[in-house]
């Protein structure tokens, strides 16, 4: 089964993990991802800013990316996110598990389903983060010394500025 890392500011790469850059074509434009080699040949790591970290937020294919995903027969996603925080209890620099996320994006395409006859389709949004890897994350992060924070909500705004205090 094959695995894939989604990956935000500051990771480009998976230290000790060779890979392969590869572009992928979707019918949502050009994905690239890094394929994983040898051993790791069933990981796959996307860099969301790009290998280069240009670019911004906003400009990035979600489509494209999670399209190219899938047609390569990706089962399972973990990515992580630098974003800032409002609950006290978790401190900077903390890992969280998300259990559900408020969506205040605008202004870039929210579905694969555009409406086309065989697309018009309705997404079930009642766990929208998979509770599997979450269980192995929780299961896994004390054996490398990582406290992970539950449950938490994900709330996504437009980038590239960040969210203001309130």
């Amino acid at each position: 089964m094959k695995h894939a890392i989604i990956a935000g500011t500051g990771i480009y790469d998976i230290p000790t993990v060779e890979l392969k850059e590869k572009i992928v074509e979707t019918r949502y434009g050009d994905a690239l991802v890094l394929m994983g080699q040898g051993e790791h040949d069933d990981l796959i790591f996307l860099p969301r800013h790009g290998v280069s970290h240009d670019q911004p937020p906003h400009k990035i294919n979600y489509r494209a990316n999670i399209k190219a995903l899938a047609d390569l027969g990706v089962k399972r996603v973990i990515a992580n996110y630098a974003v800032g925080g409002i609950a006290p209890h978790i401190e900077p620099l903390s890992l969280t598990t998300l259990a559900d996320i408020l969506d205040f994006t605008h202004g870039r395409p929210f579905t694969f389903f555009d409406g086309a006859p065989d697309q018009v389709k309705h997404v079930e949004m009642s766990h929208p983060y998979c509770p599997i890897m979450s269980q192995k994350i929780i299961k896994l992060a004390p054996s490398h010394g990582l406290k992970i924070h539950k449950n938490a909500t994900y709330v996504a705004t437009n980038g590239p500025r960040f969210e203001t205090p309130a």
